[in-house]
């Protein structure tokens, strides 16, 4: 949600209900209950937050399936989307992706009016590869900001491989990506796989990027152990990290909560 709306992207996955139980019976993948209509538009909903009511402009992007978003806000009269889309389902097979920036003023995302009044919208590429499950500075939720952070989902690296976990890349494992800029920070070591991210900023500080990325890590050559990496948000550089000999788990969320006396991460 942004300060004024909450922001609702429709995309063309259908689920169908009566295949996903089937599926279950049979002990198959539910992913078999669920079609991809290429043909169709994300349609997006903007609802007022004072008063619950939808905005009645009518507003339609090209086709694109997302997991996450990493942040909305309002800037010149515009709502910002920034999304981590992919071109079709096809990634939750084999990890094809892009990052989508969406209707960002100075950007390339352009904004076509229909005859009926409908807004076509075409997304802006940040980056050749998403950083998915996306973190930042929650201080800049719901508002212009700068970088974000994520795991990295690199084709070239990966396709060959047989998915084991959901996020990894032997080379690259972590990035920062500067929105203004687009240039990218990786931060990487061969025989790991990447889990997702938690941002920690240091205390009194007041530059976004000033702060610490903490990750975990699983080893490709010992399954008995996983390590926590630290790094500095600023430049992506190892600040410290720890390992642990107990069995590895592979995380899908994260989230820091800090008290008076203490900050603790919390991850599933």
């Amino acid at each position: 949600m942004t300060e004024n709306y909450f922001v609702l992207l429709e995309q063309p996955m259908t689920i169908d209900v009566k295949s996903m139980v089937a599926n279950t019976i049979r002990d198959k993948p539910f992913i078999g209950g669920m079609e991809w209509m290429e043909n169709k538009l994300i349609k997006i909903h903007l609802v007022n937050r004072q008063t619950g009511k939808e905005v009645k402009q009518k507003v339609k992007c090209e086709a694109f399936f997302f997991m996450h978003i990493i942040n909305c806000f309002e800037q010149d009269n515009h709502v910002i989307i920034d999304v981590n889309g992919y071109g079709d389902t096809k990634f939750l097979h084999a990890l094809h992706v892009k990052n989508i920036r969406v209707m960002i003023g100075g950007s390339k995302a352009k904004a076509h009016r229909q005859k009926d009044g409908t807004l076509i919208l075409t997304p802006d590429n940040i980056t050749d590869f998403s950083y998915e499950i996306p973190t930042l500075n929650s201080s800049f939720l719901r508002k212009k900001y700068k970088y974000s952070y994520g795991t990295k989902g690199d084709m070239k690296h990966t396709q060959e491989r047989v998915i084991k976990y959901l996020h990894f890349s032997s080379l690259s494992l972590f990035g920062k990506v500067d929105l203004e800029t687009r240039e990218v920070r990786d931060w990487g070591e061969n025989g790991m796989y990447g889990s997702v991210l938690c941002y920690l900023p240091r205390p009194g500080a007041t530059a976004e990027d000033d702060g610490t990325i903490i990750g975990t890590l699983l080893h490709s050559d010992d399954k008995t152990k996983v390590t926590l990496i630290v790094l500095n948000a600023a430049d992506m550089t190892e600040l410290a990290r720890a390992t642990s000999p107990r069995p590895p788990t592979c995380l899908a969320h994260s989230t820091a909560a800090s008290s008076l006396h203490s900050r603790v991460l919390e991850a599933t």
